[in-house]
């Protein structure tokens, strides 16, 4: 992701005139010579400039694959909360889509953003407060998704997952909150909290959550599905991570900043992919338990008064599951 700070400071013309310096001329030959230029290097961030254009790309594909989500998602929604952050999702992400192109199209092409930043500023605090909401929310679906398959009962059922999430949040508040009110070179120092976040968020709701995974038994594949959904989400969050930490610690490159760019725009999507996935609801679909009960290591935690490691906890608070059919006797009756 290209900070709008970094715009000011890359704006540098992608070549040099050779009569313009002496120190493109060998001393010896009088040869001009031309600097050789790659996308791998860092210093002079000749690439600044084309940065922005990758970016803008990414932000196009955020809209494109959100509109596709939204379709599949309004095909098999119901009207639970967890679908109702599922659409509200969503809605952040094309808002954020949008807020982002009209920031990128007002900082290449105004020719007053050069020496006036300000004049892009309404832009800029309406994409970041859009993108706060869809990393905000992506954490949510994150933290929902642990906790409907193999919450931890450490404190309590759920509760350490309910506090990470909270600690993620948290940070990528931290890291947006200027962005609101404040100038873009202040907004872009405090991108290192929304990185720490989304690390945070690798460990344990990608790392961790494949480790519950592999350690209990699911039924007729369950556990396979279950860990190819982690890694959709896990692989982004490695090119994000890739890309940000790249910047941070050495200045990064052309490329690396690609995966920056890539992952910043679409994390929170594939947060929401990992939950509307026909094979994650194909699971909570089942009208058995998805964990076998068979094996005494399998205990989710489940509300009083279920007894099954998955069936019956999952289905009356996500609304993915299936609906009590009318006149089926309750088993709490």
């Amino acid at each position: 992701m290209s900070s709008n700070f970094r715009m000011i400071r890359l704006k540098l013309p992608l070549t040099t005139h050779p009569q313009e310096s002496s120190n493109n001329v060998n001393p010896s030959s009088k040869k001009i010579m031309i600097p050789k230029t790659t996308g791998w290097q860092t210093s002079g961030y000749e690439w600044g400039s084309i940065d922005n254009a990758t970016w803008s790309g990414f932000i196009l594909y955020q809209l494109y694959f959100t509109f596709l989500i939204a379709v599949d998602a309004i095909l098999t929604a119901k009207r639970t909360l967890i679908w109702g952050v599922v659409f509200l999702s969503l809605t952040s992400n094309i808002l954020s889509a949008i807020t982002g192109f009209l920031l990128q199209d007002c900082v290449i092409f105004n020719p007053s953003y050069a020496t006036q930043p300000a004049t892009c500023d309404p832009q800029l605090h309406a994409y970041y407060f859009f993108e706060c909401c869809c990393f905000v929310l992506g954490f949510w679906l994150l933290f929902y998704r642990k906790y409907k398959v193999v919450p931890e009962t450490v404190c309590g059922c759920g509760v350490m997952d309910m506090a990470v999430f909270g600690v993620c949040a948290v940070l990528n508040v931290v890291a947006n909150l200027p962005c609101l009110y404040r100038d873009s070179v202040t907004c872009f120092q405090m991108d290192v909290y929304q990185a720490v976040a989304v690390g945070i968020s690798f460990l344990y709701f990608d790392v961790w959550f494949m480790v519950r995974v592999i350690r209990n038994s699911f039924r007729k594949g369950g556990k396979w599905e279950l860990v190819s959904l982690t890694m959709l989400t896990g692989s982004l969050t490695v090119v994000y991570l890739t890309g940000s930490v790249c910047y941070k610690v050495w200045g990064g490159n052309f490329y690396t900043n690609i995966l920056w760019n890539m992952g910043y725009c679409l994390f929170p999507l594939y947060c929401i992919e990992t939950i509307v996935n026909s094979k994650f609801m194909r699971l909570f679909n089942q009208t058995k338990s998805l964990t076998d009960p068979t094996n005494p290591s399998n205990n989710p935690c489940p509300p009083a008064g279920v007894t099954t490691s998955m069936g019956k906890s999952a289905n009356s608070l996500n609304g993915i599951g299936p609906r009590k059919m009318s006149g089926t006797p309750s088993s709490n009756a």
